[in-house]
């Protein structure tokens, strides 16, 4: 995955998906976080955005 860190400070460099279907708008949240998210995850080494959002989202079903 693509993360730098300065001091307390993080970057991660992540892709998402905006999943619209029949007017509605895919959304998750795992069970523990109070926040809901659009499907996606961190972008590895050298991966495109399509392949690291089609990991991500085989990973979620």
């Amino acid at each position: 995955m693509i993360v730098l860190d300065s001091g307390r400070s993080r970057f991660q460099f992540r892709a998402a998906a905006l999943i619209w279907a029949q007017g509605h708008i895919l959304i998750h949240r795992a069970v523990a976080d109070p926040f809901w998210a659009l499907p996606g995850g961190r972008v590895e080494f050298h991966e495109a955005s399509a392949e690291t959002l089609s990991r991500e989202v085989e990973e979620v079903i």
